[in-house]
């Protein structure tokens, strides 16, 4: 049996801000709508208190490794993608495959 995601995930608000300016060079780039939703339900979910609907981290991590790919990765102090990865995505119940292009569980539980 697959073991499902936590339903949310933390991050920093400044990962978000990143994860959305490439969810909107995203819709710019490739023309997805998917992406356009994605970065709207973040932005609806700010208040969450730095917890996000695990999906939606997926989601925009996913279009911003695409972005990466395609060397069309940015961050406001040019930081990696892998860095940003490692040090703006703090739920260490997950991590982001970039090979896969999803989340998966660390088997960790805090």
């Amino acid at each position: 049996m697959k073991e499902k995601l936590p339903a949310k995930v933390k991050v920093s608000l400044v990962g978000v801000a990143v994860l959305i300016s490439n969810l909107y060079k995203a819709v710019r780039v490739y023309g997805e709508l998917d992406a356009e939703k994605t970065m709207d339900m973040l932005l609806a979910d700010l208040n969450l208190c730095l917890h996000f609907p695990a999906s939606s981290v997926e989601s925009a991590l996913a279009y911003s490794n695409f972005l990466n790919e395609d060397g069309m990765w940015e961050h406001p102090k040019g930081m990696t993608f892998k860095e940003f990865i490692t040090r703006c995505v703090f739920d260490n119940r997950v991590k982001f495959s970039e090979k896969e292009n999803c989340l998966k569980l660390t088997g960790e539980t805090k």
